[in-house]
């Protein structure tokens, strides 16, 4: 069921302003919403007040934002309340610090990090980012290198900045444009939007030797995959067809494994809506979805139709446990440090190697400053914890 929102007439010219939209994206708290205006080169953030006794939602409050660093943002994601990280299409991956939300106002920021300038930051075309903190303070970072058909991994440290300590190829092989990502909820899974081929590809997050992981699941069905989110902790994946007016749900039993195709339909732009859009095939549907935390939610966007609100509550199981944890945040940031240690661990297989050197070329890495990067972790987690943990030694990893 769809969900009219009300907003005050600032709000609604803001959300006017925005053109064609991309990516879209809750808070972690729920209480603010994100979305890419693509050819705008802008940002908007707005409040968002959900009211579930008689469905109602308020749009309260925006933030424009504008930066000579937006060149066609194109994906987004929260790290905190207040740190946005933005993937520009014709740039490079920003983050920005954004200031604190009263009434309705726009702003001129510059990011707090940069990530792409360098060619040994394996970044080119970057147009889908998904985030999730590994402990410590570090941040894992996936994103989607449109143009250069790959999707590489990434570590920054919140500490120092957002500083990049650590790079590497997580995918190469049958990439066409993979154009959207999402981390599941424990970060076990990570979902890709594989664009040209008409599907989605899923992979296990394991510190497994070789620099290029391989699919453990294929979601068909679709026509051009958009932006994708986990639901169900993990069990379930939504997708959204920017060639059709639907995101298609697709389930698992939580161990993602062999050929998927869907289980619903949710039809999240009207006919009317879809044709206006339709400038190719691969337009006219939705472009940014995203849920609640709490499952009860969806949002869809497209440049059409910049917001779209639908109640799950029917259509999704609320009742779903947080699976248990029972890594140490120490623990959870070794296993990460091990996935990009992998990487040095692959040179004997030929076939990796091979991938990695025509990924190296094409973008111009020099193999001297990428084994600086991969080994940085190493460097830097022994560092920390000899500072912060008397006795640790490097024979602990």
């Amino acid at each position: 069921m769809e969900i009219g929102f009300t907003a005050r007439s600032e709000v609604r010219e803001a959300i006017a302003r925005l053109g064609r939209t991309e990516d879209v994206q809750f808070s972690p708290s729920g209480k603010k919403l994100a979305v890419a205006g693509f050819n705008e080169n802008r940002l908007l953030i707005l409040g968002i007040d959900v009211g579930w006794d008689e469905p109602t939602i308020t749009l309260s409050g925006s933030l424009e934002v504008e930066s000579r660093d937006l060149q066609r943002p194109h994906g987004l994601c929260w790290i905190d309340e207040r740190t946005l990280v933005v993937a520009n299409r014709t740039g490079r991956l920003v983050i920005f610090e954004l200031p604190e939300q009263r009434g309705c106002k726009r702003v001129n920021l510059s990011p707090v990090r940069i990530l792409g300038e360098e060619t040994s930051d394996l970044l080119k075309t970057p147009g889908s980012v998904s985030a999730v903190p590994i402990g410590l303070d570090l941040v894992e970072l996936i994103l989607c290198n449109n143009y250069v058909h790959h999707v590489s991994r990434h570590m920054v440290d919140r500490r120092n900045g957002y500083a990049l300590i650590a790079s590497e190829i997580l995918s190469h092989d049958g990439m066409d444009v993979p154009d959207g990502v999402a981390h599941s909820p424990s970060g076990q899974w990570i979902a890709i939007s594989n664009h040209g081929h008409n599907n989605v590809l899923l992979f296990r997050n394991d510190p497994e030797p070789g620099a290029v992981s391989r699919p453990r699941a294929v979601l068909n069905g679709i026509k051009f995959p958009h932006v994708l989110r986990f639901a169900e902790n993990g069990k379930s994946v939504l997708v959204a067809d920017a060639g059709s007016p639907f995101v298609y749900l697709y389930r698992s039993d939580g161990e993602w494994s062999g050929t998927h195709h869907p289980e619903a339909s949710i039809r999240v732009v009207s006919d009317e809506t879809f044709v206006r859009g339709r400038s190719n095939p691969a337009e006219g549907g939705p472009k940014g979805i995203d849920l609640s935390r709490d499952g009860k939610l969806l949002v869809a966007s497209c440049e059409q139709q910049p917001f779209a609100f639908f109640d799950m509550r029917e259509l999704l199981d609320q009742r779903v446990p947080a699976p248990p944890s029972n890594i140490t945040e120490a623990e959870n940031a070794r296993e990460a440090l091990l996935r990009y240690m992998a990487s040095d661990r692959s040179k004997v297989d030929e076939e990796t190697a091979a991938i990695r050197r025509a990924i190296e070329f094409e973008m111009g890495v020099m193999t001297r400053s990428r084994s600086w990067g991969i080994t940085a972790p190493l460097r830097w987690a022994t560092a920390t914890l000899r500072r912060t943990a008397p006795g640790w030694s490097a024979k602990h990893l």
